[in-house]
């Protein structure tokens, strides 16, 4: 079995990414235990909740797309940290707010969050990790 090989000047990004990933699946995660919560304080039905869901699948394919070009327009640091900050600011208007299209809404900017991370966290792994771990 062939070990991950990274160089020693690349370990802090490395580390960095493995933090953002975690903290980024952290936050989505408990997004789940929220839904029994706001059926039960907000009123909001199955139905809505089905909505939110789907919102953040859709912010997640977005945010794959718009990832890939969106550097070229604003710079590659703006734009991770405008795409990376949708995690955050969604989950922020999810604890403030009951107000169904402000939690669809949020959704979506949760979904943007974590696809822009997954796909960045990818892609910067397989460009530091040495080519002997590939298949």
């Amino acid at each position: 079995m062939k070990k991950l090989k990274i160089k020693r000047k690349d370990i802090r990004l490395f580390l960095t990414i493995l933090f953002c990933f975690f903290t980024s699946g952290a936050m989505v995660a408990i997004t789940g235990t929220l839904f029994p919560f706001m059926r039960e304080e907000y009123g909001i039905p199955l139905r809505t909740q089905g909505i939110m869901l789907s919102a953040f699948s859709i912010g997640s394919v977005a945010a794959i797309l718009v990832i890939g070009f969106l550097p070229y327009f604003i710079g590659r640091k703006k734009s991770l940290a405008i795409m990376f900050s949708g995690t955050f600011v969604g989950l922020v208007m999810v604890v403030l707010t009951g107000n169904p299209a402000i939690l669809i809404m949020s959704f979506g900017l949760m979904g943007i969050g974590r696809g822009s991370i997954s796909n960045i966290s990818t892609v910067t792994m397989t460009d530091i990790a040495e080519n002997e771990t590939g298949g």
